[in-house]
């Protein structure tokens, strides 16, 4: 029996590989338009849903996430979800 999903795990690999890396632009952008009530929401939700292709590389390449990473990110959420307090 063949596995359909066989050619597709190269793509989904590389795929969240370069999600990974466009994590930090992404919340820059954000963080400069976060005076926009239409960019900064869908921005905000964009880079939310990009956070679970970390942990794809992360399973996919056997790596552990260390302190900074959950520091990284708390601090992202921090400043994403504190700018509506302004």
């Amino acid at each position: 029996m063949q596995n359909h999903f066989q050619g597709l795990l190269p793509d989904l690999e590389w795929t969240s590989l370069a999600l990974s890396g466009w994590i930090n632009p992404i919340f820059l952008a954000a963080m400069v338009c976060s005076k926009r009530p239409l960019i900064f929401p869908t921005l905000r939700i964009v880079l939310i849903a990009m956070l679970p292709s970390c942990w794809f590389v992360f399973h996919t390449e056997d790596f552990y996430p260390r302190e900074g990473y959950f520091l990284w990110v708390a601090g992202m959420l921090l400043a994403l979800f504190s700018a509506d307090k302004q």
